[in-house]
């Protein structure tokens, strides 16, 4: 079995098969919206002890798995490479080993939230980017009863 997950974008943008998807954590990590690109800020999670990333986990079909990882490691490319980290099911303690793209050290950058919202904010792109990740985390916050007060604060500032 090989496993996906997934905390920008492919929530709400997956256009590849797979079996079966579930809303999951990834524990001590933090999502935040400083992968530098040309085109704005995007997300990517960085670790952080006694923190969680919600977002979603995809079940791959075995058979077209390393298809499905390969393309997309050509998409993400250049900012990004991929892990393996445990991760865990909505309401589950058994850790699932998934894979997981994060943003190369490189291409992360230390700023305010305010200087983020900025950036986000200069291209259209980045902006619709940046709010539809934001409404599928907050359909998963409000399924689990969970917040983000990173999220709700850059959305403030992203979208008045």
């Amino acid at each position: 079995m090989a496993w996906l997950f997934t905390y920008g974008q492919l929530m709400w943008e997956c256009e590849f098969p797979y079996r079966q998807k579930f809303s999951a954590i990834l524990p001590n990590y933090i999502r935040r919206f400083c992968a530098v690109d040309p085109g704005g800020r995007w997300a990517t999670v960085l670790p952080l002890q006694n923190d969680r990333v919600w977002g979603i986990l995809y079940e791959l079909p075995l058979e077209e798995s390393n298809n499905i990882l390969r393309k997309l490691d050509v998409y993400e490319d250049v900012t990004y490479t991929r892990k393996q980290l445990d991760c865990f099911k909505r309401g589950e303690n058994t850790p699932i080993k998934a894979w997981v793209y994060m943003a190369k050290k490189e291409y992360v950058k230390a700023e305010s939230i305010s200087d983020q919202a900025l950036e986000i904010t200069k291209t259209l792109q980045a902006k619709t980017y940046f709010l539809k990740t934001a409404e599928s985390v907050k359909r998963i916050l409000a399924e689990v009863g969970d917040k983000d007060e990173y999220l709700e604060e850059l959305e403030k500032l992203v979208n008045p």
